[in-house]
């Protein structure tokens, strides 16, 4: 890219699996490991490969897919090593997100929604592995369609568009959250927990 361009502008880690189903203590490592090289490491390596070239131009973009589940308000059972990789991927864009600031680089996640993907016959061919629960969830999301991939896709160009130069370190849902909503708030809400997995913090900018 930097060969043909002379820069790079964006980054997007959308690369991912759902990794072994079932409890954890029936689950191969060698396939957990495997769950967390492509989900975390994966991004890991990519964001790694371009922040030399961003930080040098001063300027770029950086999202990474959080998974649809991660951030809501009960996690599936039987999915360890997806849900441990994609909260890990949370994290790790907070902590990317403050290392890089100074460079005029955002770095953000989003939670795409249950949107019909390869990822979906992976849970169909698990069958009840996968929990019943969400066996079920997956049988009716495929017949009624699932998530409309353009929410995310509208997510992921707006959070790359200039109107979104103040926002970094944040988790949004496609599906829930309204970006408008941050542009909007004052410096002190943007630093604060809002939009993030954190729990524990000081509630004091209400």
């Amino acid at each position: 890219v930097v060969k043909s361009h002379k820069r790079i502008d964006a980054l997007i880690n959308c690369a991912g699996i759902y990794g072994p189903m079932g409890p954890l203590e029936t689950n191969p490592v060698e396939e957990w490991e495997k769950t967390i090289e492509i989900n975390l490491l994966g991004a890991v390596y990519c964001t790694r490969a371009v922040l030399l070239f961003m930080k040098k131009q001063r300027s770029g973009k950086i999202i990474s897919l959080a998974g649809a589940g991660v951030g809501g308000n009960q996690l599936k059972p039987n999915l360890s090593a997806y849900t441990t990789s994609k909260i890990a991927i949370v994290g790790f864009t907070e902590v990317v997100a403050n290392e890089v600031k100074a460079f005029n680089i955002q770095v953000n996640a989003i939670s795409p929604g249950a949107v019909n993907t390869r990822l979906l016959e992976q849970v169909l061919n698990a069958k009840e592995a996968a929990g019943k629960e969400f066996y079920e969830q997956s049988l009716k999301q495929q017949k009624e369609g699932g998530t409309s991939p353009e929410k995310a896709a509208n997510l992921v160009v707006f959070l790359l568009s200039k109107a979104a130069d103040s926002i970094t370190g944040k988790l949004l849902s496609a599906v829930w959250d309204d970006p408008n909503v941050m542009v909007e708030m004052n410096e002190k809400q943007k630093n604060s927990s809002l939009f993030t997995l954190r729990r524990i913090d000081n509630l004091s900018f209400f």
